[in-house]
């Protein structure tokens, strides 16, 4: 009796475990032996009748007010400055880990109790609007409950109601690269692409880069100071 082709079944029992040729020449897959393995139906053909199902290890880490306390913290002592502890928040999330915007907020307000936490730049204005945040890696999606504009060192910004960047440390500081979602108005409006904490003349500047409508037109950058 030959292997059966539609389910990957050995029903005589021919084919050694791990033999991938049936005996009669058709291909097959490994034959499976494994008590509780996900593949198992692989052997029996319950696959089928719809009885496999794949463990989902993509589950994201709702995070708690305790837990976000220990990584605001964290970003704190990591930060010498108001503008960098905001973007070093999102850094320090952690991996595949999801946030309501309440919790984080309910955060930022017991360390600035505690510590007198002070926060500043896009990061904290996203801080503070941010309907959820989730990160997978280095990837970081906000969403917003809508559009919100708030204004930066007399540079309007404009928030979409999704953000995401990549976070990152160039030279040692708080970089988001790869932005999507904001736009500043610098005489022209501004798409926004990276913002970087950098250090110019011994003081740190958040350096926002961006480009004038769509690539590739006209490449802008902006220093501006952090107090």
């Amino acid at each position: 009796m030959k292997n059966n082709p539609t389910n990957l079944t050995d029903p005589t029992g021919h084919q050694a475990p791990g033999q991938l040729v049936g005996t009669g020449g058709d291909f097959m897959m490994p034959r499976m032996r494994a008590a509780g393995s996900v593949l198992g139906c692989v052997e029996d053909g319950s696959c089928e009748s719809g009885e496999f199902s794949a463990v989902n290890n993509d589950s994201q880490t709702q995070l708690t007010v305790a837990q976000v306390i220990q990584i605001i913290q964290e970003a704190q002592n990591s930060s010498s400055d108001p503008v960098s502890t905001g973007m070093q928040i999102f850094n320090k999330l952690g991996n595949n880990v999801t946030v309501s915007g309440d919790v984080l907020r309910e955060a930022v307000q017991q360390v600035g109790k505690q510590t007198g936490l002070k926060m500043e730049g896009v990061a904290a204005d996203l801080i503070a609007h941010a309907k959820s945040v989730t990160k997978s890696g280095d990837q970081v999606t906000i969403a917003n409950s809508s559009k919100f504009d708030v204004s930066q060192k007399g540079i309007g910004a404009h928030i979409d109601t999704k953000v995401s960047f990549k976070v990152g440390l160039e030279n040692g500081l708080p970089s988001l690269t790869d932005v999507k979602g904001l736009k500043v108005t610098y005489g022209v409006p501004i798409v926004v692409t990276k913002m970087q904490v950098a250090l110019k003349d011994g003081k740190h500047v958040l350096n926002v880069g961006g480009h004038i409508g769509f690539p590739p037109l006209p490449v802008w950058k902006k220093d501006i100071p952090i107090e």
